[in-house]
């Protein structure tokens, strides 16, 4: 019986010790997850309560760099070009019965950092025109962190005319 108690202790220890070795995160790298959930969160937000365009200048003010770098093919750069891009995006309603995808909230399928680089994998139901119905797309984005801010930007979407994997990714533990 004392065999057994102790392979049980050994094993609970040998299983915290597994986990806090996989819980591999910095303080700054977790700093830089936050920075950029409470970014799409308060995106988010605003989306949802139909204000993004009241609300969009004092977000980007708090969460993005002025010389921001926007990656996306014909991106506009700096702060200021993010929030002339946003500002001219159309009030687009989808046709009747199918819901507006920008009036949910975002989906967290996985977010990652390593070093001042942050990983954020989302996905988001949008009209599927081929049957005239909704499906999950998927959208990640890259950010690099500096001071404090979102300095940099990557992302995709696999768009809707791409195939779509047969199974959602695994869920995120954060």
């Amino acid at each position: 019986m004392r065999m057994r108690n102790f392979s049980s202790g050994m094993l609970m220890l040998a299983v915290m010790w597994i986990g806090a070795a996989q819980a591999t995160n910095t303080p700054q790298e977790e700093a830089n997850k936050k920075l950029v959930r409470d970014f799409y969160t308060a995106l988010d937000d605003a989306q949802v309560e139909g204000k993004i365009r009241d609300k969009i200048t004092g977000i980007i003010e708090k969460y993005i760099a002025v010389d921001y770098i926007q990656h996306q093919e014909g991106g506009k750069q700096g702060r200021a070009g993010m929030l002339e891009t946003v500002r001219s995006m159309p009030d687009t309603q989808p046709p009747p019965g199918v819901p507006n995808p920008m009036a949910q909230r975002a989906t967290l399928v996985a977010i990652m950092a390593e070093g001042d680089r942050v990983i954020q994998v989302t996905s988001r139901t949008m009209p599927d025109p081929a049957t005239g119905g909704t499906k999950p797309v998927y959208i990640w984005n890259m950010f690099r962190i500096e001071k404090g801010m979102l300095a940099e930007h990557w992302d995709s979407a696999m768009p809707s005319s791409m195939r779509q994997p047969s199974a959602p990714p695994p869920a995120s533990n954060n």
